[in-house]
């Protein structure tokens, strides 16, 4: 259970309304993690790419003009100033501490150019991977497949002169990694059909030993642990070939990327049983009415998810019962995709959970869950959009650990506030506006002597703002403070930072 004192360890963010930012709701058939300050953040706002595309294809000719202005005077800029820049190019390369991202087409190596007896001697040894792990080996032999990102990570490997002499482990490394490398690297798929190079690849199929590859980080026995490869352009979609290294593998971070994952695709992940964080928010993770892939029940030791902005449609739990095997699960982030349905029961079993955030999809479900006797370390709980029934049921009071709370544009939730609220003494930032809530401003919440926000605009209720709310608020060292209610007509408010009709 979260301790009281570690609390203001956690981080808070605020809640602000993006929806103009969003994809169109029939985008798919048409086939944060923290929370914290907006002053302190470092977090992107995550635009969603068929939005921008949208945009763009709109204003097609402008932009085309504007490309060509920019180019001349990018050109003349550049022949002004070449001189000077070239003359201070050595002495300021040596002093820069800092490296410039390594961006290049993959490499290519021609077979013909490898002996035959290597080639053959090779492909025994990389079948001999295949068939102990039970992985089809199709991709890797089948000519008639084209040239594959496993074929061309074979014969990269088979170029390399000393690659009889690595152990099993790191053959099998630089194998798998190159096949991730050639598989995510300019490659194509269903979203994007001509995707650029890496942004940066720094030492990836180099010499170097594949721990010291960019992204790439490793134990003390030089075995994988983690790929961090966020914001780096990676495209097409993840190769089986990770299989091979999955055992040691506790992090996948590929947020902000072009990859593209659907049915059988997500086959890779029944492999990452001790996976601990997965990372893949901003991508096009895509199902069809089947909510979150099946393969995700293998991630027994996931502890945090974040797959906001990607393509995920469906109940959230159609058949598979994932959320069974996330008993280990802190951190749920699922905002922006289009799941359906109601909210999974054993959400209300995750007792380690600290992080909830479901906003932005076209789930109907009420806050029975929240009911729960288990939900003890339940610190963030974001609910916004979606279509939320019934009312706030009183048990909310019992969740003390609970610091910040954003349940708002719901078309039915109503019912008064409860009272109980007030004795949720961590609480920070409560949002619950645009809901159909009903009665007076429970006087209880004035107690939280924390309170920062208290937004409960455009709602039923009536009879005055207590003052203790405005006083509580008024004392926050907090620059986005705020107390916003239907003062203009409903609401007696004197203090509060907004009125709304």
């Amino acid at each position: 259970m979260i301790d009281p004192a570690d609390v203001n360890d956690l981080q808070l963010e605020d809640v602000a309304d993006y929806s103009a930012d969003y994809a169109e709701k029939d985008f798919p058939s048409a086939d944060g993690n923290n929370l914290q300050n907006p002053e302190e953040s470092t977090e992107k706002v995550h635009y969603r790419r068929a939005r921008i595309m949208a945009l763009m294809r709109a204003n097609k000719w402008f932009i085309l003009v504007v490309a060509i202005v920019l180019a001349v005077l990018i050109g003349v800029i550049s022949a002004v100033g070449g001189g000077s820049k070239k003359s201070s190019s050595s002495s300021s390369s040596g002093s820069s501490s800092s490296r410039s991202p390594v961006s290049q087409p993959p490499i290519t190596v021609d077979p013909k150019t490898i002996d035959e007896k290597v080639l053959d001697a090779l492909m025994v040894k990389l079948i001999g991977f295949y068939e102990d792990n039970s992985l089809e080996v199709d991709n890797l032999k089948d000519d008639s497949l084209g040239t594959t990102p496993q074929k061309q990570a074979y014969w990269w490997l088979a170029s390399e002169d000393g690659w009889k002499n690595l152990s099993d482990r790191d053959l099998i490394q630089r194998y798998a990694l190159a096949s991730f490398y050639y598989a995510t690297n300019s490659r194509a798929n269903a979203q994007e059909t001509s995707p650029g190079p890496w942004v940066d690849a720094y030492k990836w199929l180099s010499d170097e030993h594949t721990c010291d590859w960019k992204g790439i980080v490793c134990d003390p026995n030089k075995e994988v642990t983690a790929i961090k490869m966020s914001e780096n352009n990676l495209s097409g979609s993840l190769p089986m070939e990770l299989s091979l290294i999955a055992a040691t593998i506790t992090e996948l971070d590929l947020t902000t990327n072009l990859i593209h994952m659907e049915h059988k695709m997500y086959d890779v992940f029944e492999s990452f049983e001790n996976l601990e964080t997965l990372l893949m928010d901003d991508n096009y993770l895509q199902t069809y009415n089947s909510g979150l892939p099946w393969q995700f029940k293998r991630l027994v030791n996931i502890e945090k998810i974040r797959l906001s902005y990607n393509l995920l449609q469906g109940q959230m739990e159609s058949t598979a019962k994932v959320f069974e095997h996330w008993g280990k699960l802190t951190h749920l982030e699922i905002e922006s995709n289009y799941l359906t349905g109601t909210m999974p029961t054993e959400i209300a079993s995750l007792s380690n959970l600290v992080y909830l955030y479901m906003r932005r999809n076209d789930m109907t479900f009420n806050l029975d869950f929240l009911k729960s006797d288990k939900l003890v370390n339940l610190f963030a709980l974001w609910l916004d959009n979606n279509d939320i029934t019934g009312t706030i049921p009183t048990e909310i009071g019992n969740l003390d650990t609970l610091v910040s709370v954003s349940i708002t544009n719901s078309t039915s939730l109503g019912g008064p506030i409860p009272s109980e609220i007030g004795n949720l003494s961590e609480l920070r930032r409560l949002w619950l506006y645009k809901n159909k809530l009903t009665g007076e401003i429970p006087t209880q919440i004035a107690k939280l002597g924390k309170l920062e926000v208290f937004e409960v605009h455009n709602n039923l209720l009536s009879g005055d703002m207590p003052d203790g709310i405005c006083s509580n608020v008024n004392d926050a060292d907090y620059v986005n403070k705020a107390v916003t209610s239907d003062c203009k007509t409903k609401i007696g408010c004197d203090c509060c930072t907004q009125c709304y009709d």
